[in-house]
């Protein structure tokens, strides 16, 4: 393969495989929120978000989206 198919490939690759978080919109919980282990009551709570904090939507099903904190 030459190199600059190569770099091509290797810079399409990367390009794709860009953090999910950079695409997020930022938003805030608005009521206490239960963080789960899945999209789903019956998955584990593993901690609760209270009202006001600031998240990262990354994506949304109906009913639950998939959150990440701020950094």
């Amino acid at each position: 393969m030459s190199n600059n198919l190569l770099s091509a490939v290797l810079i399409s690759i990367g390009l794709f495989a860009w953090p999910a978080s950079a695409f997020a919109d930022a938003g805030y919980t608005t009521g206490n929120v239960n963080l789960r282990t899945g999209p789903g009551a019956n998955y584990a709570r593993v901690g609760t978000l209270p009202e006001g904090t600031l998240i990262n939507v990354l994506g949304c099903q109906p009913s639950w989206c998939h959150v990440a904190l701020q950094s």
